[in-house]
């Protein structure tokens, strides 16, 4: 009987002692956990799980993403650069920009006062439009006279062969003669002379008129240069005039 309880006592001492270690156990490992939460951010659940007299301990990881960024300086430089420049001279009517801004390619920019430039336009087309007519009219001009030399030279060919067939029949003078030849030949030379002088007065116009479309196109590229727009894309780094500005 003694030995009944004594054995019963001593196994009674071992769960005890068992049980007392595992609650001692789970003490720590609720410490460590935390001690883990902190420091990674993690959210920690413990379960414990009885069966069949075992205890399991479980834990669960709910992970969370931690955003990283790093803070660094630096300096940007531009790909191309240059100095816009007006080409033709005035007063700035209007400035379209300011230091800063971003522009296109073919934005405008600056625009100069036009001045005279229109009336000098205007000019040279007139003086144009007064050669073109001038050289339509020189050409029928021509047309005319050599139609009128040409009747001429016939007058003169029938006056020629008129005399001549006197003179073989004996009825008229050679001094007839000579005259008709003489109107004759000059009424050919006549027509040479027309030709060359028409075609004379024709180059005179035409350089006239060459001369014309070279001011009235050199006005029209002056007109353009009033109107200063963006070679390319990019951002106005710099402001150095203002408006109502000579240049």
């Amino acid at each position: 009987m003694k030995k009944s309880v004594f054995i019963a006592s001593f196994i009674l001492l071992i769960v005890v002692g068992w049980i007392g270690s595992g609650q001692f156990t789970n003490v720590n490992a609720q410490d460590d956990t935390s001690t883990n939460t902190e420091s990674r951010t993690e959210t920690v659940e413990k379960v414990v799980v009885e069966d069949s007299g075992n205890k399991v301990e479980v834990k669960e990881f709910n992970f969370s993403q931690i955003d990283q960024s790093i803070e660094l300086q630096g300096q940007t430089t531009h790909n191309k650069k240059i100095d816009v420049k007006s080409e033709t001279t005035g007063n700035i009517t209007n400035i379209s920009f300011k230091r800063g801004d971003e522009v296109s390619k073919g934005d405008e920019l600056i625009k100069i006062s036009i001045e005279n430039r229109k009336e000098l336009l205007n000019s040279a087309k007139k003086d144009l439009e007064r050669l073109n007519k001038e050289i339509e009219l020189n050409e029928q001009n021509k047309i005319n006279r050599l139609s009128q030399n040409k009747e001429l030279i016939k007058l003169y060919e029938i006056e020629f062969a008129s005399a001549k067939q006197l003179i073989d029949k004996g009825l008229s003078s050679k001094s007839k003669l000579s005259l008709a030849s003489f109107n004759l030949a000059n009424a050919r030379s006549d027509q040479e002379d027309i030709l060359i002088n028409f075609e004379s007065q024709q180059s005179s116009i035409g350089a006239q008129i060459a001369n014309v479309r070279s001011q009235l196109k050199n006005i029209e590229l002056d007109i353009n240069k009033t109107l200063i727009n963006s070679p390319f894309s990019g951002i106005i780094s710099d402001k150095m005039i203002e408006e109502s500005e000579y240049i």
